[in-house]
């Protein structure tokens, strides 16, 4: 994996919702709307904000690929001859694209053909039900509310299968965390968020959801002590298929609370970075000094074992959500282990696989093969 490096996000920020959609013209358009900003440490009584802006980052006018992401695989080597896909993504440019219906951070999100799905949230100590559909026409953004959730949720986990939109764990509440789990059918609105099989295992804050052959599969996360003490992380990993309900299945290597996830070629999920809870204890102690995060890509093979990957990430990733751009995905990243202001870089990589789709630059990625 080669990894690059996005023009930077418009303003520093972590906790955002985050996804792509193509409008009816065929273009793609990259997504990040509310989140939150730190004036000064928040280890110097520094200033927390929450934002509600909307950002869209788009390629330059004409570069539109007919096909979307298969489009895109079809005019690689075309592309590649004469400009390299890496260097056709990283020409885009951001803009500002209007506002959410208020200010928001720390929801789950999720790309789907029709939009981007905005789930639930927190803004200070009120966490929020609200869930929004953001979709791109190809000049602007245009917000449709969609069914509230059931209860509140904040820090949790959101994927889709096909039309349906899986939702569930993370905090209802200050200091509570959940293992409610739901489903919205896009198809069906009109039914609203159907109550499913409760997560297995402890409730837990900050898991890691990602959707692959037909199944969701949810590794880690952070369980709230009872006595208020701290959290204890989680490696345990899930299976959920419809009709079937849940199977555990192995372990990850190590906890990676809140990694971004993504399905890559048939078997596999990578995870990337993520709190492994080694130094949960130590932040105030560290200060400036923290370290980050792991800088390293889990590869979890769906049907037999997970294993590491050989593929550092380019920086420590915090709490983000994935999503896909043109050939694959793509996320941003803030200032590792520290929810602190910072610049905004977005990373990428480039698949070193041989076949079809070598060579598709990726935004924290995902092959098409």
């Amino acid at each position: 994996m080669r990894w690059e490096e996005l023009p930077a996000l418009p303003e520093p920020m972590g906790g955002q919702f985050a996804g792509t959609h193509r409008s009816a013209s065929g273009e793609s358009a990259l997504l990040v709307a509310g989140g939150t900003r730190w004036e000064g440490s928040f280890l110097d009584g520094g200033t927390k904000h929450w934002l509600d802006g909307i950002y869209v980052y788009t390629l330059p006018e004409g570069s539109a690929q007919p096909g979307g992401f298969r489009g895109a695989l079809r005019e690689l080597f075309r592309l590649r001859a004469a400009r390299p896909l890496g260097e056709l993504v990283t020409a885009g440019a951001w803009r500002e694209a209007g506002r959410l219906p208020e200010a928001l951070s720390y929801g789950a999100s999720v790309s789907t053909p029709r939009g981007i799905v905005c789930i639930g949230g927190m803004h200070g100590t009120r966490y929020s039900r609200s869930v929004l559909l953001l979709q791109w026409n190809g000049s602007e953004i245009v917000q449709s509310e969609l069914p509230p959730l059931p209860e509140p949720m904040a820090l949790g986990c959101a994927a889709a299968l096909g039309n349906v939109i899986y939702a569930g764990a993370g905090q209802p509440g200050p200091e509570q965390d959940s293992n409610s789990f739901w489903q919205l059918d896009l198809d069906r609105t009109h039914a609203g968020w159907e109550a499913l099989e409760p997560f297995p295992g402890p409730a837990r804050i900050l898991p890691v959801a990602a959707a692959q052959d037909g199944s969701l599969f949810v590794f880690s996360g952070a369980a709230l002590r009872d006595d208020a003490s701290g959290r204890s992380y989680l490696s345990d990993a899930y299976r959920y298929t419809p009709r079937q309900g849940w199977s555990a299945l192995a372990s990850s290597p190590r906890p990676l609370a809140a990694a971004p996830a993504l399905a890559w070629g048939d078997t596999h999920i990578l995870l990337f970075s993520g709190d492994d809870g080694l130094l949960v204890d130590q932040i105030a102690e560290l200060g400036d000094a923290h370290p980050g995060y792991p800088l390293e890509v889990l590869g979890y093979h769906t049907v037999t074992t997970p294993g590491r990957i050989s593929a550092p990430s380019p920086m420590p990733r915090s709490p983000l959500p994935r999503c896909r751009f043109r050939a694959g995905s793509w996320t941003p990243a803030v200032n590792p282990g520290r929810d602190s202001a910072c610049r905004a870089p977005c990373g990428a990589f480039q698949s070193a696989r041989s076949g079809p789709s070598a060579g598709l630059t990726t935004r924290l990625l995902e092959s098409i093969s």
